[in-house]
């Protein structure tokens, strides 16, 4: 009896604990939302662009952070939520990170700032032991922020030079200039488009999410991720060959 008594108590508290914590949680966003709206508008703006944008998935990435939380309620729930005041700092540098970058008007690093303060925020109200088992889906909308961009043009030289040297091989008449493929009968840019970082992006995203989802080691996991990166930069590859070779064949 004595036991049993213990256990409701021990559950009564937990649920107390998680009811305080959530509407902290809760309230401290709808607070960062408004404080730092004119990010979060930017991300929507960028999620938003359905047919042109790299970021389209945007909604669909956060779908899945909240449902990989959801997931692991069972789990949270045995934790008790313990604010963790020591990692106070880690808030501290996340808002002046994203304060220098509004003053120098750099829109990637004031998203990576606003995911690096929600995490912190989190780390503060919940403690060590919840935020190792929430930090994963959290992290996980890092694929849905502009952090990207920076590797579009580095596709594009690869595809392009990959491109390139697999028509020269088969023994295809065909000069290169910077990014353009000159064929007999005419001219391919590879533009920033053809560089597959919408592939590449997918092919991330859905790997991670995989990885985390069937394997526990960190080595099947990241193997796991290497794979789909591999075989999204190839479908690319052999994305743009096909097009410049049946440009070639058919003479544009």
């Amino acid at each position: 009896m004595g036991i049993e008594q213990g256990e409701t108590t021990v559950n009564f508290e937990l649920r107390h604990a998680w009811s305080i914590a959530g509407l902290s949680i809760i309230v401290l966003l709808l607070l960062v939302f408004i404080f730092y709206q004119q990010t979060v508008l930017y991300l929507i703006s960028l999620w938003n662009q359905y047919e042109t944008g790299n970021y389209a998935h945007g909604y669909l990435v956060l779908a899945i952070s909240l449902y990989l939380i959801v997931r692991n309620r069972g789990e949270l729930a045995l934790l008790r939520p313990c604010p963790n005041y020591r990692a106070l700092p880690a808030v501290l540098v996340a808002s002046l990170l994203w304060l220098m970058a509004v003053l120098v008007d750099v829109n990637m690093m004031q998203t990576v700032a606003l995911l690096l303060l929600l995490l912190a925020i989190v780390w503060v109200l919940l403690g060590n032991q919840v935020i190792r088992k929430i930090s994963f889906p959290i992290l996980f909308i890092s694929f849905a922020i502009p952090i990207w961009y920076p590797l579009s043009p580095i596709l594009q030289n690869l595809t392009a030079d990959v491109v390139f040297w697999t028509i020269r091989l088969i023994e295809v008449p065909a000069a290169r200039q910077d990014n353009m493929i000159m064929l007999p009968a005419g001219t391919f840019s590879v533009e920033e488009e053809c560089s597959g970082l919408r592939y590449l992006l997918a092919a991330l995203t859905l790997g991670t999410l995989y990885a985390y989802l069937n394997y526990r080691t960190l080595r099947a996991r990241v193997i796991v991720v290497l794979v789909s990166i591999a075989t999204a930069v190839l479908a690319n590859f052999m994305r743009v060959f096909i097009v410049v070779y049946l440009g070639y064949a058919t003479d544009m």
